[in-house]
């Protein structure tokens, strides 16, 4: 996975006057938000300039001033990303930089106290350790750096939005997936200035090692106070330290899109294959594009996956007959509606298709598939291993699930852009606590 990733990120590195033009243009931004900003009650992490479906899709009580902050570049639906902030972004660059090319010596007795010869000595350790087991490992350089590069981040993020929020005076923000580098110092500050943290679900989150905590005391922690959920079964499938509370709403651009797309035609002939990296996957992908012609087979990609196909699945790349989705322009429930037939293996998309009574819904057993067994367990869904098994599932559908509306009840609260206005509408109303 590291060197996928490696190869993807070397592909879409952005050149020197990009760079340039992105920081000019975001310290503009800060300069005029410290400039013109006012006060606010909530201020509001958005993931997109569009439309965003965390966000748009419900109204804001009136009584509630908001302030967002808007990701330009939405390469990532879930994370907001370092581009936006152009202070610290340009700072957190130049010292990073700067740690570099001193071969490290101003930080091993500076304030930021990123030089640590105990960590240095764990971490050789470990990728000894890793290498033993399982027979690679990122190097321990590999490591170090990535702990420095957090570690200035964070201190330089945290002074930065401790400003943010003394412009702000906010009482609350909100956001999705709080485990993002440039969010960590964000809670921090927010905590020791006793402003409130909401976050929004933002996928499948059982047994997610970000939402289950054996140490629940929350000594140290970064995490909301408040977990907006999609439906209660969400709120079983976690569990947060003290401090932080699970509250079931639903998702209220599910609700939208069902009803948009309440007259697109269902196509009984069609298979959509959402793929995971992992080799027996993608060879019974191919094998069954190449076997089962009789079916139209599209493969809808992930967002974060769309556009560098060879890296992630170099046998489908090869396949001729493979037909990618790349445009994330219509939507999951575009695609739900659209065909009979989803094959997958641990994904979010298993849980949206039950809000369609039509979906066939195949899940290859192996390969990890820890997010959809739920489904399986409830008999909504059936498992395969091989491609003749799949076609069988497919040829024969399961067309009466009595359960199915005990099993949508659990994953998605109904009346959701009613349950989110009235949570906000109340934690205006009892000042924030």
């Amino acid at each position: 996975r590291h060197e996928i990733e490696k190869k993807v990120s070397g592909k879409i590195q952005i050149n020197f006057s990009k760079r340039l033009l992105f920081a000019v243009t975001d310290i503009l931004k800060d300069i005029r938000f410290f400039l013109l900003q006012s006060r606010c009650d909530l201020a509001v992490f958005r993931q997109a300039v569009l439309k965003d479906k965390f966000f748009d899709f419900w109204q804001m009580p009136e009584e509630i001033k908001t302030y967002s902050f808007r990701a330009e570049e939405n390469i990532n639906e879930y994370l907001i990303g370092e581009h936006y902030f152009g202070f610290p972004r340009i700072k957190k660059g130049l010292y990073f930089r700067l740690y570099k090319v001193l071969k490290k010596k101003i930080f091993q007795t500076s304030s930021w106290n990123v030089f640590d010869t105990n960590e240095r000595k764990f971490l050789v350790e470990l990728e000894d350790r890793l290498k033993e087991q399982y027979g690679q490992s990122l190097s321990w350089q590999e490591m170090e750096e990535a702990v420095i590069d957090a570690s200035i981040t964070h201190n330089i993020y945290k002074k930065y939005f401790k400003k943010v929020f003394d412009k702000l005076q906010c009482k609350a923000i909100l956001t999705i997936v709080y485990y993002q580098t440039v969010l960590y110092p964000a809670y921090e500050a927010a905590r020791e200035k006793g402003i409130k943290i909401i976050e929004l679900q933002h996928g499948v989150i059982n047994n997610h090692e970000s939402y289950w905590f054996e140490d629940r005391r929350g000594i140290n922690n970064y995490t909301p106070d408040y977990l907006l959920t999609y439906g209660d079964i969400h709120n079983e499938w976690i569990k947060l330290v003290t401090d932080s509370r699970a509250v079931s709403v639903g998702f209220p651009y599910q609700e939208y899109m069902i009803s948009t797309l309440k007259d697109i035609e269902t196509k009984s002939d069609t298979v959509i294959f959402y793929p995971d990296s992992f080799p027996e996957y993608e060879d019974i992908i191919d094998q069954y594009i190449k076997k089962y012609r009789q079916y139209n087979v599209l493969i809808k990609l992930h967002p974060l996956q769309s556009g560098h196909i060879e890296e992630y699945f170099p046998v489908l790349s090869k396949n001729k007959d493979a037909v990618f989705i790349n445009s994330q322009d219509k939507g999951i429930y575009y695609w739900l509606k659209y065909a009979k037939h989803h094959v997958m293996a641990s994904t979010t998309v298993g849980l949206e298709a039950m809000a369609y009574d039509h979906c066939n819904v195949c899940i290859i057993e192996s390969v990890p598939h820890e997010q959809t067994q739920c489904l399986l367990d409830w008999g909504v869904a059936r498992g395969f291993r091989t491609v003749d098994e799949l076609a069988d599932l497919i040829q024969n559908p399961i067309e009466d699930k009595p359960n199915i509306q005990d099993v949508r009840g659990m994953l998605w609260k109904r009346d959701a852009k009613k349950n989110m206005e009235e949570f906000f509408q109340k934690m205006f109303e009892d000042g924030w606590v």
